[in-house]
């Protein structure tokens, strides 16, 4: 007769079923924040057993920092609408904000209902008014949203130009795995130091992006074991597929918030690029 369900015994379980602890979680958080680049380049000749796999640790680092996310969202949206208000404090004062919208003779009446575009441009001016509040609201969303998978496309370029610059010492499936991990531990490290990061307003951004351009110099010498020749072109990929990441970030998020401003408004993608081509 098995043994009766313990507090113990359900928090086993649960850590080993959906945390893999057991199968090394703890040593893949140790072994990347005291030798980055040995955790992979032991997992790709074969000492898998003990770590976890590299894309599991890059959904559970990119989990808590979701979690982390919620504890920063107030501080994010402050600063964000602060920006907001000293961009439209730089405005020009004939710039009145606060007349009837389409009334273009200025007797104070609305000279047509508005179409689908006149619409649309109303639905950014809610999203612009109170500093931007519901354009971050909209945004953090978004993120949340697509967080995780978003980092793992930061793992496409990255894996893609350390192949052109190392050459074929590493075949794409083991620069792969330097990676994930590599990214995984950057967001790790990015989501429990996220508290103090949103109080440093925008040298936050450069901080964030030195953790993960410092992480991979500091594994790739000691995963291809070639100095600092190594860390300056591991450094050189990170930059350049950061940038790439970050814009494509960007055009995800605008293009969420845009197409559901326009299906609010009735209009179409194919509309509104016919309207700026007439």
């Amino acid at each position: 007769m098995r043994g009766r369900l313990t507090l113990r015994r359900l928090w086993v379980e649960f850590a080993s079923r959906v945390f893999n602890l057991n199968r090394g979680l703890l040593a893949t958080v140790v072994g990347m924040s005291r030798r980055p680049g040995q955790v992979p380049l032991d997992y790709v000749e074969g000492r898998r057993r003990t770590y976890t796999n590299p894309l599991t640790y890059l959904l559970l680092a990119s989990a808590l920092s979701l979690f982390m996310l919620q504890f920063s969202e107030g501080a994010m949206r402050d600063q964000f609408r602060d920006q907001m208000e000293r961009q439209e404090a730089q405005r020009s004062a004939g710039d009145d904000a606060g007349g009837v919208l389409h009334d273009h003779d200025g007797d104070g009446v609305r000279d047509h209902d508005p179409d689908e575009f006149e619409r649309f441009s109303e639905n950014l001016d809610a999203l612009m008014a109170d500093g931007g509040a519901l354009y971050m609201e909209k945004m953090m969303s978004t993120l949340k949203r697509y967080n995780q998978w978003l980092m793992v496309l930061l793992c496409v370029p990255l894996t893609l130009l350390l192949r052109v610059l190392f050459g074929p010492s590493r075949h794409v499936p083991e620069i792969a795995v330097f990676s994930l991990y590599v990214v995984a531990q950057g967001v790790l490290i990015t989501a429990l130091i996220l508290p103090i990061l949103t109080r440093m307003g925008q040298a936050a951004t450069m901080a964030s992006v030195l953790v993960y351009f410092g992480l991979a110099a500091w594994a790739a010498v000691q995963f291809w074991g070639e100095g600092w020749s190594a860390a300056a072109r591991a450094f050189a990929a990170m930059v350049v597929s950061y940038a790439v990441y970050t814009g494509f970030v960007i055009a995800v998020v605008v293009a969420v918030i845009f197409g559901e401003a326009m299906a609010d408004a009735g209009l179409t993608w194919g509309q509104f690029v016919d309207r700026l081509l007439d």
